[in-house]
């Protein structure tokens, strides 16, 4: 069966707003149990979600990149084996992996080339038949 995909609109343009909604989003699912593998572009914005968790809200505490956490911040071209439930993209594309997971989290902010990519990422995800829902923030 094909992931339920989310695609979550923002109203503000800059990455940094992204990168503080993916962080609170993070958080929901985390207090809920949730296993999470976010997937980064690269090693800097790796980096920069890795401070961000630990620094985002004064009393928020989001176990993640250890041994057994349930959140996991990656770049690589693979997801860590046994992580099958969300999966927060922040890559510019939909990665090879994406469908051994049960849930896909797009965060996108109002900026015109980021909305052009959402929509490139929306028909592929339309083409692979998977559960397509939008949040406007």
């Amino acid at each position: 069966m094909p992931p339920r995909t989310d695609f979550y609109l923002l109203t503000q343009s800059d990455e940094n707003a992204r990168l503080l909604t993916t962080c609170r989003i993070i958080e929901k699912a985390y207090l809920k149990s949730h296993q999470i593998y976010i997937f980064c572009a690269d090693q800097t914005q790796a980096e920069i979600i890795d401070k961000l968790l630990w620094t985002f809200r004064d009393t928020s505490f989001i176990l993640h990149n250890t041994a057994d956490a349930p959140v996991l911040i990656g770049h690589s071209t693979s997801p860590p084996p046994d992580f099958h439930d969300i999966l927060i993209n922040l890559s510019e594309s939909a990665p090879d992996f994406f469908k051994s997971f049960q849930r896909i989290i797009e965060v996108i902010p109002e900026n015109p080339e980021s909305r052009e990519k959402a929509r490139e990422k929306y028909r592929f995800y339309r083409e692979q038949q998977c559960d397509l829902h939008s949040h406007h923030l």
